[in-house]
């Protein structure tokens, strides 16, 4: 059983006393909730200086949906097509999650690859929002055997310093 389920089950069982009619209606409710949300094999998750600002990037400004969150612990799960995303505040504070001290800007060492259906769109949104682009917009062909794939991809970096790479897919074309 994994965390959504298990977090399901639990209310679930907290119900159980309210009556038949009841425990029905979460059950369908259960069943639909695991039909419309699938966890990714791989999921990043970002410490982040504060989350409402990261949230008003990601969703505002890139696009992103926010398909669970837990504002006590200042934890939101986001997607974007087939990306999953997920953001934490960051408490300072003493964590097995924690392998270090952190300091700005928290990216180094990582970027991010989202596949994006229009990059040409997501780079004018940043720009009416004010956001710089790190790498300008350029179509790029990688040889991959005896075919060349193509992507149009810009580098642009969140507030806290991650890089995040969009790339739209140009198909593929003989090397």
């Amino acid at each position: 059983m994994n965390c959504i389920e298990l977090h399901w089950a639990t209310t679930l069982t907290s119900y159980l006393f309210q009556g038949d009619l009841f425990i029905v209606a979460i059950r369908l409710t259960l069943k639909g909730i695991r039909t419309l949300f699938k966890l990714n094999p791989l999921v990043p998750e970002l410490i982040v200086s504060d989350l409402p600002r990261s949230l008003a990037f990601y969703c505002g400004v890139l696009g992103f949906k926010i398909e669970y969150d837990r504002p006590e612990e200042h934890f939101a799960f986001l997607s974007f097509g087939g990306s999953q995303l997920m953001l934490e505040q960051d408490w300072q504070s003493e964590s097995p999650w924690r392998v270090g001290p952190l300091e700005p800007p928290y990216g180094r060492g990582i970027n991010l690859s989202i596949e994006c259906a229009d990059a040409l769109a997501l780079v004018a949104s940043l720009g009416v929002a004010g956001h710089s682009i790190r790498k300008p917009i350029e179509e790029c062909w990688y040889r991959q055997g005896g075919m060349l794939v193509g992507q149009r991809n810009f580098l642009v970096q969140d507030p806290d310093g991650y890089l995040l790479r969009f790339a739209e897919d140009l198909g593929v074309k003989s090397a």
